[in-house]
């Protein structure tokens, strides 16, 4: 059923952003990694959730997320490869609210894109949920390696939620959790996000 639901989204989105032609494919990037192939990092949940585990996650998740950013930027439309990336990190919301503004980024061109974009870098600065079934961080997340310039914003917030099954069917995310929020509240700044692991 998700699968399904991407391969309409990338249609939709495709049609709506590629306009006929499509500008010409940078053949010059290297191809994005499949995960799983890479990494023997075990990121099964430990009896204590820590800070340094939220971390190894997030690097996982920001390494789909580049890989991502790394298609887009060699297709320069948005593409069904893109978005079973973005679905294989994010929960519904969140996926929705990625997919809305790299359509708009898409449309303005993609100007501030590295030409070779490499990953966020997310690091935790404060917990402030640890469960199995809900993590919430306070964080720093680094877009320096994608896209210039890169402006501030208040201090972010993540929350992981477990991935369902069926959600990743190309295991493209080798961990266990999706982001079901992913950014910052605006008022007042800083504050933390109200039911961040509501998918």
């Amino acid at each position: 059923m998700w699968g399904a639901r991407v391969v309409l989204a990338a249609a939709l989105v495709v049609g709506a952003c590629n306009g006929g032609g499509g500008p010409s494919v940078d053949n010059t990037l290297p191809p994005p990694v499949e995960t799983t192939s890479t990494t023997a990092v075990d990121y099964s949940v430990p009896a204590v959730i820590d800070a340094a585990y939220v971390e190894k996650v997030m690097a996982a998740l920001d390494r789909v997320y580049g890989d991502a950013i790394r298609t887009l930027a060699a297709e320069r439309q948005i593409t069904e490869e893109f978005l079973t990336r973005l679905a294989a990190i994010y929960g519904d919301a969140q996926f929705d609210v990625a997919q809305r503004a790299w359509v708009r980024d898409v449309a303005d061109g993609l100007d501030d894109l590295h030409r070779l974009p490499g990953d966020p870098l997310t690091v935790v600065q404060r917990t402030v949920r640890l469960d199995a079934d809900c993590i919430v961080a306070a964080v720093e997340r680094t877009f320096r390696a994608v896209r210039e310039p890169v402006t501030s914003t208040p201090q972010k917030y993540i929350a992981l939620v477990p991935k369902p099954e069926g959600r990743d069917m190309r295991s493209l995310n080798p961990t266990p959790w999706i982001m079901s929020y992913d950014g910052f509240v605006a008022e007042p700044a800083g504050a933390e996000p109200a039911n961040p692991c509501s998918r």
